[in-house]
C-alpha cells in the first residue's frame, strides 16, 4: 500500500510539473510574439489584414514598415493614417508605390514621435477646415521625409485651417532628397 500511495504521489508531482511548465511557455511566446519589429504591407486595401494602416496600428514603437515588392499601386485612402509613436515607413521607390487620398482625405496625421517615411508618392490628399493636405506634423513630432514626392495634394479653407497644402509642420521636419511640387492651400 505504501509503495502504491508513493506512486500516485510521483505521478502527480509529473504532471503538475508539466502543467506549470506548460503555463509557463505560452507567454513566452507571446512575449516574443508582441516584440515584432518588422511589419510587411501585402495589399494595397485601405483596411484590413496586410494593409499599411493595419501595420500601422500593430507596430510597437521603433518598428520598421515595409511593402511587398508585389504590392500594386496605390494604395487608395478613405480616412487619414494616425501616427503617434516612432516608425519607420519604407516604401518601395516613389516611381513604384503611391498613397493617394483620392481628393478626400488627409494621408498621414503625426502627433508624436519620431517617424521616417521613404520611398513613397504622396498624392491627392485633401483636408477641410485643417492643416497639411497630405502631411500634418504635431509640435510633439519628428518627421524625416526621404527619397519620395508630395504631389497634388491640398488643404480647403474654412472656419479654420487651410494652410500647408502638401506639409503643414509644427514640430521638426528634415527633406532629404524629395520634392514637394504642385500643392495647392486655401486660406
Amino acid at each position: 500500500m505504501i509503495l502504491y500511495s508513493m506512486y500516485r504521489v510521483i505521478i502527480a508531482f509529473i504532471s503538475i510539473a508539466f502543467v506549470s511548465v506548460s503555463l509557463f511557455e505560452v507567454p513566452n511566446s507571446l512575449a516574443m510574439q508582441a516584440n515584432v519589429t518588422t511589419y510587411t504591407v501585402i495589399s494595397s486595401a485601405d483596411d484590413g489584414i496586410g494593409s499599411l494602416r493595419a501595420a500601422i496600428v500593430s507596430a510597437t514603437p521603433g518598428a520598421t514598415i515595409n511593402f511587398d515588392s508585389k504590392l500594386t499601386s496605390p494604395i487608395r485612402l478613405k480616412s487619414v493614417l494616425s501616427i503617434g509613436k516612432s516608425l519607420s515607413i519604407k516604401g518601395l521607390g516613389a516611381e513604384r508605390l503611391a498613397i493617394d487620398g483620392n481628393n478626400t482625405t488627409q494621408l498621414f496625421r503625426v502627433t508624436a514621435g519620431s517617424v521616417f517615411i521613404s520611398g513613397l508618392t504622396l498624392r491627392k490628399g485633401h483636408v477641410k477646415e485643417d492643416d497639411g493636405g497630405a502631411i500634418f506634423i504635431g509640435s510633439n513630432a519628428q518627421v524625416t521625409i526621404s527619397d519620395s514626392i508630395i504631389t497634388l495634394n491640398n488643404t480647403a479653407a474654412g472656419k479654420s485651417g487651410g494652410c500647408g497644402g502638401g506639409i503643414y509642420n509644427v514640430g521638426l521636419l528634415r527633406l532629404q532628397n524629395s520634392q514637394v511640387i504642385n500643392n495647392s492651400a486655401q486660406s
